[in-house]
């Protein structure tokens, strides 16, 4: 029996069968930036005529990614039974849903889940800066959204809130369309503010850099540009967050995440009593996307 992978495979490869079908001649979009291998023309879209190269392509894992949301919203024992459900012009077809966040419920499921795995409970040790916590959540952070209680009977509920909206809307993470990687720079926002997002824009750059170590690596780079490290996620960081392959952004990601730490024990010596639980951090979330990878979540 095909599993959930190999089936939205089969589909990918039909579809693009069908839409090389309509291709377009117009040579002023056969030379545009998006027309690769990596991605599809859609011929549906009103706007060729009067803009020719814009949101006329789409990228193949886009559409890898809506099936396998939509297989996945159809709760069917396997992938077969669930395609079948979709094709058939009887049944109505569940379609996922998102919320403000821009995630489905299972990504939210997983995203607070490994926060609160990571985080803990309450915390209170005298060489952490941030004093008091809970869920990972420090007092006056707590006092910003309004919680003016004891810091050990703060609700879940409020440490939900503040890491759904300050640390995953605020920097646009629904934005980066790889949910793993979106994961690895939501943790570091928690765990270091925006060094975050520095993290995520050196990673980007350096590998960037590297490129070409390996001729098919530096094929999938071809549309990734180097960007400010700003500390500041906009349009040109999330652009070239999403064409960075996943898997070389992750690996890189831990790399300098763990260099972080470094630098700051360096700096402050009382920090270090926090290293082992800094490495156990990672060793957390990788066991998570491995999960992830393993159900289906994500494509790596």
């Amino acid at each position: 029996m095909e599993n959930k992978n190999t089936i939205v495979q089969r589909i990918l490869s039909e579809l693009e069968k069908e839409l090389e079908k309509y291709k377009v001649e117009d040579s002023s979009v056969g030379t545009t930036r998006k027309a690769d291998d990596r991605y599809v023309y859609d011929n549906i879209r009103p706007s060729l005529e009067a803009e020719p190269d814009r949101n006329v392509w789409i990228k193949k894992t886009e559409i890898q990614e809506v099936i396998k949301d939509l297989i996945s919203a159809q709760e069917h024992d396997n992938a077969k039974d669930a395609l079948e459900f979709i094709n058939d012009p009887d049944k109505l077809t569940v379609t996922p849903k998102k919320d403000e966040y821009g995630l489905t419920d299972d990504q939210s499921k997983v995203l607070l889940e490994y926060i609160f795995c990571v985080e803990g409970g309450y915390f209170n040790h005298p060489n952490d800066p941030g004093g008091e916590t809970m869920y990972g959540i420090i007092k006056t952070e707590a006092r910003k959204w309004g919680y003016q209680g004891e810091m050990k009977n703060l609700p879940k509920e409020v440490a939900t809130e503040i890491y759904k909206r300050k640390c995953w809307k605020a920097n646009g993470l629904m934005n980066i369309e790889n949910f793993a990687v979106a994961l690895t720079i939501f943790d570091f926002f928690v765990n270091s503010g925006n060094r975050g997002a520095k993290i995520a824009q050196k990673t980007v750059n350096r590998l960037y850099t590297e490129r070409n170590t390996l001729h098919s690596f530096a094929e999938s780079m071809k549309n990734v540009k180097p960007i400010s490290e700003d500390g500041v996620l906009g349009p040109k960081s999330f652009e070239a967050i999403n064409n960075t392959p996943a898997l070389a952004f992750l690996l890189g990601y831990t790399v300098f995440q763990e260099d972080q730490y470094e630098d700051l024990m360096r700096n402050n010596s009382k920090l270090r009593v926090f290293d082992e639980g800094w490495e156990n951090r990672i060793l957390k979330k990788s066991i998570f996307i491995n999960e992830m990878i393993a159900k289906g979540l994500v494509e790596i």
